[in-house]
């Protein structure tokens, strides 16, 4: 039988029981068994699951059990350094650290389209997905082991982006979030990585860890435009819904 947890966060926001199943490469699925016995204990609304993209037998294993393709996702490192671009002139970083702060980055991130799972999701309800982006923005305010930032241009107080992360070593971070408003042109862009970059350099950082999906474009390109950039694995997300989301 398969690993299995309930996503106590996502349960709670959504207000759906959200599961995720564990698939380890290499182990036999064995779905059968392990769908009772999740049922029997928690009567989920949704499962999910996420396996390498190259498992192509294990992806049609889990459709034939009723689960369905929703995201590709590509896991990535970015090396920072000094080759960076200093856009010092042009644009702020702002340390979101209060509630206030953050009802104004609020505001701007429920008007972006996120590329997770739930938003992405033609069945799913689009609502629920960004308020649970929005309390997962909240939490990289609220935990002190992650931290939160707004870029705006010097000229104005308009937010035009933001950035959340945690710090995961001495030099490495994890990317939760970068989103920027969608009416910038890409090298506009490109320049707000830079500066959002330049800022986690300047603060003895060297590599950022990602995952984008590969509906994000937007990302992806970015991503191209870093002269040092890996990819790490790429996975398939898989879900299967008990009830209307």
């Amino acid at each position: 039988m398969l690993e299995y947890r309930k996503l106590e966060a996502d349960s709670k926001i959504l207000g759906k029981t959200v599961v995720e199943v564990i698939f380890k490469t290499g182990e036999s699925p064995n779905y059968t068994t392990t769908e009772e016995e999740i049922i029997k204990k928690y009567n989920p609304d949704y499962i999910q699951l996420n396996i390498q993209s190259s498992e192509i037998s294990l992806v049609q294993y889990f459709e034939m059990h009723g689960f369905r393709f929703i995201d590709f996702r590509l896991v990535k490192v970015i090396k920072i350094d000094d080759n960076l671009p200093n856009h010092e002139d042009e644009f702020s970083i702002n340390e979101i650290s209060n509630e206030d702060e953050f009802e104004q980055l609020s505001r701007f991130a429920k008007g972006l389209t996120f590329d997770d799972r739930y938003s992405m999701d033609p069945l799913f309800d689009s609502e629920k997905a960004v308020r649970r982006n929005v309390e997962f923005v909240r939490w990289s305010l609220i935990n002190q082991d992650e931290f939160l930032l707004s870029v705006s241009s010097k000229q104005g107080e308009k937010i035009l982006g933001f950035f959340a992360g945690k710090q995961t070593s001495g030099n490495s971070v994890s990317q939760f979030f970068l989103m920027m408003d969608p009416e910038l042109s890409h090298e506009v862009k490109k320049k707000i990585q830079a500066k959002f970059y330049r800022y986690l350099l300047n603060k003895g950082i060297n590599f950022v860890n990602l995952v984008t999906s590969a509906n994000n474009r937007d990302e992806l390109n970015l991503s191209v435009c870093q002269a040092d950039f890996t990819i790490l694995d790429t996975r398939v997300i898989l879900r299967k819904l008990f009830s209307k989301p």
